[in-house]
């Protein structure tokens, strides 16, 4: 009898073993999904039903490069998007996981302004911007990535001033330059920012030519 319930026990415990090592799954975690370029990506494996200090991790980080250390990290420079795929091995076992990172396009950015000349008149600026997308640029994986969107318009009008607008179109008035009767001819430069944090900056010199009322 006591045989018996042992064969029993070795049976039931083998199974749940067998159970047991049967539910490696893996999974990991990206600290940046999207940027702009370079983009410096961390990943962190996510694994259950590994035996402690076992486990072999193969990493093929889409940009051409692989690894086996369980945390890589990956530079990804061309615009694209990139198939990451982790691999866990385990006492013959294996899981994968796959996700994508994605490298933006920048924004593309040029402005005019007028009218060229004042005499204690406003200047307007209008900016003629557009968030990077498919056509313009990046031979990397995935084509030239989604369209973004602009969200902050940031004005340098060359005089010390400066004005974060919520538009491409803003407007500024020039004091009146230091020398009696002497004109000052001024620049600006316009920075825009796109929703995936994405940046590009126009400078333009002699824009305005300024006179004393």
């Amino acid at each position: 009898m006591m045989r018996q319930l042992l064969t029993v026990f070795l049976i039931l415990t083998g199974c749940f073993f067998q159970e047991a090592k049967a539910q490696l799954s893996a999974d990991f975690y990206i600290d940046h999904a999207g940027g702009c370029s370079p983009l410096v990506v961390h990943f962190t494996p996510l694994v259950t039903g590994a035996s402690s200090g076992n486990a072999t991790y193969s990493w093929d980080l889409g940009n051409g490069n692989i690894a086996a250390v369980a945390a890589p990290e990956a530079v990804y420079s061309t615009v694209g998007t990139y198939t990451i795929t982790l691999t866990v091995s385990n006492g013959g076992l294996t899981a994968t996981a796959t996700h994508t990172v994605t490298v933006y396009p920048p924004p593309s950015v040029s402005f005019t302004a007028g009218p060229a000349v004042v005499c204690g008149t406003a200047v307007t600026f209008t900016g003629n911007t557009s968030g990077g997308g498919a056509g313009n640029g990046g031979g990397g994986p995935g084509g030239s990535g989604p369209a973004s969107t602009i969200v902050g318009w940031l004005w340098d009008f060359g005089d010390g001033s400066t004005s974060s607008s919520f538009g491409p179109t803003t407007t500024h008035t020039y004091s009146t330059p230091g020398t009696a009767g002497a004109s000052l001819k001024v620049g600006a430069s316009l920075t825009v920012t796109d929703n995936h944090g994405c940046t590009a900056t126009l400078s333009q010199n002699g824009l305005v030519q300024v006179y004393p009322p």
